[in-house]
């Protein structure tokens, strides 16, 4: 009886095993995120657990692949800081109707938003490209009910 067990446990670890190394990397959770992973939560996964060193590099490369248009913006003091914050101005051939600012994994996950769901979805149902988007949103940094300490971002 235990020799069957055993025999079990070494057959699913080799099948576990094989698997592993024959899966894609967009479906192991431990791989870096690529640019071309589809959307899915194994992606949503790698985005929550960027570094921003490993963001700010995605950020780059997206941004030589045409993707998304960000610049560095320097960081601010104050009652909101921002750190680390881009400015948005298009997503590729789709044009923003104006500039935003935004964290580096906001900035990325829009610019991945827009290229793999955004703009098939256009095409797909409105049988055309999606060249632009009206941006009617800010960075907003005010107190929640007047409370000192409460901020809103």
């Amino acid at each position: 009886m235990r020799g069957k067990g055993f025999l079990i446990i070494v057959l699913l670890g080799g099948i576990g095993g094989l698997g592993y190394r024959y899966l894609p990397s967009y479906y192991n959770p431990f791989a870096p995120l690529q640019l071309a992973d589809p959307p899915g939560w194994i992606t949503t996964f790698k985005l929550q657990r960027l570094t921003p060193s490993q963001c700010r590099e995605l950020l780059t490369a997206a941004n030589q692949q045409g993707l998304i248009s960000s610049q560095p913006v320097a960081d601010s003091a104050g009652e909101c800081p921002l750190s680390h914050v881009v400015r948005v101005r298009d997503f590729g051939q789709v044009k923003l109707s104006s500039s935003f600012l935004a964290s580096c994994p906001l900035a990325l996950r829009s610019a991945l938003f827009v290229e793999q769901q955004a703009k098939p979805l256009t095409e797909t149902w409105m049988k055309r490209r999606l060249t632009r988007i009206e941006h009617l949103g800010s960075y907003a940094c005010r107190n929640i009910y007047h409370r000192p300490g409460c901020a809103s971002q």
